[in-house]
């Protein structure tokens, strides 16, 4: 597992941090890994339990923030998260370790550091199956707004499918008795001033 993790913060830190102007693209996107990296990745077997994405926000950014959320009696509620971390704009690398989102979460940011996150209660789900899906494209970033990164089910119902964060409802409508979603915001607010 040391092995995994170390890998993890070298990929995160491969990527340099450079300033842009306010005026460039800002956005978060799977991470683009070279067939290095890629080899490594699959090497330490760290594929299944982490996500990468790349970042690019304008200099006047100054956080980002994690959030974990449970889809409960019809609406998100949120559970907890991988916390609000201080950047300074430019290019980045933000990469999320986990197995089931429930039970713990390890969030990395190059440049500036990790936290992992353990979730007092364990959760246990027998005879169930997971299905955990990922951001699979380029997302404009816009300050505040949540951006879903991951989200996954956990059910003993066979069929299973993801939909957007911003439908909970068709979960609902599925049956499934456990849904999980991984957030990321982008803040010009430095952590301590951005309310949580």
């Amino acid at each position: 597992m040391k092995r995994v993790f170390t890998v993890i913060c070298v990929l995160m830190l491969s990527l340099p941090l450079c300033g842009f102007g306010k005026n460039a693209a800002q956005y978060i996107e799977p991470a683009q890994l070279t067939g290095q990296e890629q080899e490594l990745m699959a090497l330490l077997g760290a594929n299944a339990g982490y996500r990468l994405f790349d970042f690019r926000v304008d200099k006047t950014v100054q956080s980002l923030r994690v959030s974990v959320y449970e889809l409960k009696d019809g609406a998100w509620q949120r559970i907890g998260g991988g916390g609000t971390h201080m950047i300074s704009g430019g290019e980045g690398r933000l990469a999320l370790g986990f197995d089931k989102i429930a039970n713990g979460l390890f969030v990395g940011i190059s440049g500036y550091g990790s936290v992992r996150n353990s979730y007092p209660d364990a959760v246990e789900f027998p005879n169930m199956g997971c299905l955990t899906s990922s951001l699979s494209s380029r997302e404009e970033v816009t300050p505040e707004a949540e951006i879903p990164l991951v989200t996954q089910v956990i059910t003993s119902i066979n069929e299973v499918m993801t939909f957007d964060f911003d439908t909970p409802e068709r979960y609902v409508a599925q049956g499934y008795e456990h849904v999980y979603a991984i957030t990321v915001a982008f803040s010009d607010k430095a952590p301590a001033d951005w309310a949580r």
